[in-house]
């Protein structure tokens, strides 16, 4: 019954990261070009996923960001809404890194970057399902105890909490 159980939370948890993601793109560019474009964009590539995302830890949204997120619901535009999600979490941390992780595996991991005005997160994924994708997330709310986003398509809500195991160690 345990395995049943877990793989179906292995399989929602897949579910949801493929729902929150970017779109796939096609490439209609003519087969015949010219290979320096190619690699001009390998190159590109390359200096993006190497450069340093800097966090003003000085905002106060992003300090509240920076901890480790457990997810508790969430709800697909469809109708579609789950509660008491176990084992989701996504870790914002201070230099810029984050994890995704699922039963405590980490199953995604990049970089993050928070845009004040638009109150967006960013997520660089540089492993996992997602690699290569910059997912955005819209900030619905934010306080110390609970961030709500809206994935960059607008077709799912998430709810997170902060993760109470973690948040106590850190208050010892």
């Amino acid at each position: 019954m345990k395995l049943i159980q877990n793989l179906l939370l292995n399989t929602l948890f897949l579910f949801l990261v493929a729902c929150g993601g970017g779109g796939s793109t096609t490439d209609t560019t003519d087969s015949t070009q010219n290979n320096e474009d190619s690699t001009a964009e390998e190159a590109n590539s390359e200096e993006t996923s190497q450069k340093v995302v800097t966090i003003d830890v000085e905002n106060e949204d992003v300090k509240m960001l920076i901890k480790r997120w457990k997810m508790t619901e969430y709800t697909h535009t469809d109708g579609k809404s789950e509660k008491n999600i176990k084992g989701a979490f996504l870790v914002l941390k201070e230099d810029g890194t984050f994890e995704e992780l699922f039963n405590a595996n980490v199953i995604a991991s990049g970089k993050w970057s928070f845009e004040v005005e638009g109150k967006v997160i960013s997520l660089m994924h540089e492993t996992g399902e997602m690699k290569g994708d910059n997912e955005k997330l819209t900030v619905k709310e934010l306080t110390a105890d609970k961030l709500i986003t809206l994935d960059d398509e607008g077709k799912m809500t998430e709810t997170w909490m902060p993760e109470a195991e973690k948040a106590e160690e850190k208050s010892e």
